[in-house]
């Protein structure tokens, strides 16, 4: 008789590990998809900004030397240097800063006597400036000659002299 009753079926070790494995892999699928929407976010919000070419108006820019008012009637003269002026740009909270040299190219002797004259107000000056600018302002292409003619035509101003004066960036470090 015993042979003749039906025994139930043994369990298997697969039955119950089948959900578990859907569900595994569930997980694992949603974890991946996850992780490419979020790369693809960041790449296009965080590294595509920093790699697009700048726009053509920019390069150009970036490519002429800085000239004065009339260049045919600046005639290189005396140079006056103002090493390390550091500053923490706007927005940075002290985290980032700027280390900036600036040489100041001159048109006579009497202007560059001028200058060192007025050197406390040109540091003052050439540090308000450039505290202003953002780290993502300093980050753009032709940032640079940007700076310069903003300092070229405010040095020129407060001398009286537009136009006798070139400015230069020789040290441009921002960190």
């Amino acid at each position: 008789m015993s042979e003749d009753t039906p025994q139930p079926a043994p369990e298997t070790a697969d039955a119950p590990e089948a959900p578990v494995k859907d569900r595994s892999k569930a997980i694992l699928m949603g974890l991946v998809g996850a992780s490419l929407l979020l790369g693809g976010t960041v790449g296009a919000v965080v590294i595509a900004p920093r790699v697009r070419p700048a726009p053509a108006a920019v390069v150009d820019t970036v490519r002429t030397a800085p000239a004065a008012a009339d260049p045919a009637a600046f005639s290189p003269g005396p140079t006056v240097r103002f090493d390390n002026l550091i500053v923490n740009p706007a927005g940075s909270q002290g985290a980032r800063f700027l280390m900036v040299s600036l040489a100041v190219e001159t048109a006579d002797a009497k202007l560059e006597t001028a200058l060192r004259a007025r050197e406390p107000q040109v540091r003052d000056l050439v540090i308000g400036l450039l505290e202003r600018q953002s780290m993502d302002d300093l980050g753009r292409a032709g940032a640079r000659d940007s700076i310069r003619r903003q300092l070229t035509d405010t040095l020129g101003a407060i001398l009286a002299s537009p136009g006798k004066l070139r400015v230069w960036l020789p040290q441009f470090v921002v960190q």
